[in-house]
């Protein structure tokens, strides 16, 4: 059994690694983690326990612990997986084998350190590219920024700097320079192969530069974003990283009571000039559901997208639960939307702060946002619309589920006990599909 469940495990390349985690699972009990990391379990049958998940504001014990086939799901917010996902969330791992070197650990299992390294620490790369850049901000750039409400000493303060268009080996040239390895730095995504011998910058672009901002976690750089200067016809606005996003931007901000969440860097930093809390994605589609658990320590997350990403804003507020609001920025202030349009109209930083303030005083929750955006032409069609809306709702503490049934049934002119009924059924539905997945073996290959 040990030897099938090795190859069924799409997460593992490495054969050690595999027999590592086959012992982990064997040692190691997704309940015992659980209990270390101070959550009460409640039994509910003989193989079955149930829990406050950890990853999102839960009052009505969601998380599900399935003891006889060591994996575990939250109704809640969707998070699941056996031990060794367990653990990455918990501890905030940034890789599978970060975690089951952790979890090996717990359950006094070797890890085999020597043929399985540790990930690659590229902060020096970072951080080395980071400070290239922001010595050659042009004043043109400079100027820029400052009209978007960014002073010379903040910007200096971010490292915020400037990839030229050419050379478009400038950064690789450096790097080389400074001894550092180029294949590292093509593994973090810095630069890119273009032939067996030629490297250049991944930020270097045809039709001018890229303003650069740094994505800094503990005071190191982890990530870069680039912002077209000048913009051109068929340049990308934004250019990110090759690669996988493993950090927001601004999750050093996430330690406070609240948080605002951006779609968009300059829309952080105007939030930090002013002094708010404040992380960024990058883009509307750029939230991972996985990385709710790092905003563990905020009571409230305000989800503040550009005006035309509303519907996915209130998405992305829900998987917070009730402590997810949406706060949309009026049309008084600019076309596009967002929290730097304030920045600009605003006479000063108080004012901005006092503004985005008020409008944060009456965020709506994600669901009265989705609510409010049903669009139907026959009630038969509601369901079919809703259903999804409905089962969030349904796994919501009692208050807030009778307040938020309430309102849609006011929406719809529809009887409440009849929207309550539907809510019931549409969580029953989905907790089945979702047992019915977690219980199905993986397909071969994927």
């Amino acid at each position: 059994m040990a030897t099938a469940a090795r190859f069924r495990d799409t997460r593992l390349q490495d054969e050690a690694l595999a027999s590592v985690l086959d012992e982990v699972k064997q040692r190691l009990s997704v309940e015992s983690v659980l209990t270390s990391a101070g959550i009460r379990l409640h039994r509910m049958g003989r193989q079955r326990l149930r829990a406050l998940c950890p990853f999102h504001q839960d009052r009505d014990p969601s998380l599900v612990v399935y003891a006889d086939d060591a994996r575990w799901h939250c109704f809640g917010c969707g998070a699941h997986g056996d031990v060794v996902d367990l653990v990455r969330m918990l501890e905030g791992h940034d890789s599978f084998a970060d975690a089951l070197r952790s979890a090996a650990r717990q359950a006094g299992v070797q890890f085999p350190d020597k043929q399985v390294p540790r990930k690659p620490d590229h902060r020096d790369l970072f951080d080395t590219a980071a400070e290239l850049y922001a010595g050659v901000l042009p004043p043109a750039a400079l100027d820029y920024l400052s009209r978007r409400g960014f002073p010379k000493e903040f910007v200096r303060l971010k490292r915020i700097g400037y990839a030229p268009e050419k050379p478009r080996g400038f950064l690789a040239s450096h790097l080389k320079a400074r001894g550092l390895d180029l294949r590292q730095a093509e593994a973090a995504g810095l630069v890119v192969r273009s032939t067996q011998n030629s490297v250049r910058d991944a930020l270097a672009a045809a039709g001018g530069g890229y303003i650069v901002f740094p994505v800094t976690k503990g005071g190191r750089a982890v990530d870069l974003q680039g912002r077209a200067f000048p913009e051109a016809p068929g340049k990308p606005k934004y250019m990110n990283l090759p690669g996988e996003r493993h950090y927001l931007y601004g999750e050093d901000n996430l330690a406070g009571p609240w948080a605002l969440l951006c779609e968009g860097i300059p829309d952080a930093m105007s939030a930090e000039l002013a002094g708010l809390p404040a992380a960024a994605v990058f883009g509307t589609n750029g939230f991972k559901d996985s990385w709710v658990h790092k905003f563990r320590r905020c009571s409230r997350v305000y989800v503040c997208f550009d005006r035309d990403a509303l519907h996915r804003a209130a998405e992305v507020a829900c998987l917070f639960g009730t402590r997810g609001r949406v706060v949309t920025i009026p049309a008084a202030f600019g076309d596009h939307g967002d929290l730097n349009d304030v920045l600009v109209a605003a006479d000063n930083p108080a004012m901005f702060a006092s503004t985005v303030r008020k409008l944060m005083d009456h965020a709506p929750t994600g669901y009265e946002v989705r609510i409010d955006a049903l669009q139907y032409s026959d009630p038969h069609e509601l369901y079919e619309q809703a259903s999804s809306l409905l089962a969030e709702i349904q796994r919501l503490n009692p208050i807030s589920r009778g307040l938020l049934l309430r309102k849609l049934a006011d929406r719809t002119g529809l009887p409440l006990d009849l929207v309550s009924d539907a809510a019931r059924e549409a969580a029953a539905h989905e907790a089945e599909v979702r047992r019915a997945a977690d219980a199905a073996p993986p397909q071969p290959g994927r």
